[in-house]
């Protein structure tokens, strides 16, 4: 982690970064518990952009944004984020199911 999120409402996001972040050149991953706006995400990936990031890539494991929000995703060039599949949604594509046995499974 290299930055740090204020969030003042659902769509008033501001996202810093220590100045010394070394992002110039790399690959960057976005990864968000829950995806509804978009708002954290978009910032997140200005930041890193402007701090030189070779690519942007967006996962989240809650995936509640709608059709007018994949869109935006696609517009500020990022493709559309991929999601975990426990909560239904086109972007589902990170089966939770093994994950979670595999945990459970430790347990007992």
């Amino acid at each position: 982690r290299v930055g740090r999120r204020e969030r003042r409402g659902d769509r008033a996001v501001t996202v810093t970064r220590p100045a010394d972040a070394p992002l110039a050149g790399r690959p960057v991953v976005i990864g968000d518990d829950v995806i509804s706006s978009g708002e954290t995400i978009f910032s997140c990936a200005r930041a890193a952009r402007a701090a030189g990031a070779a690519s942007v890539r967006v996962f989240g494991v809650h995936a509640l944004f709608d059709a007018a929000v994949t869109a935006r995703f696609e517009a500020e060039g990022l493709g559309t984020p991929l999601s975990c599949d426990g909560v239904p949604h086109p972007s589902n594509a990170l089966p939770l199911a093994r994950l979670i046995a595999d945990a459970l499974a430790a347990l007992c």
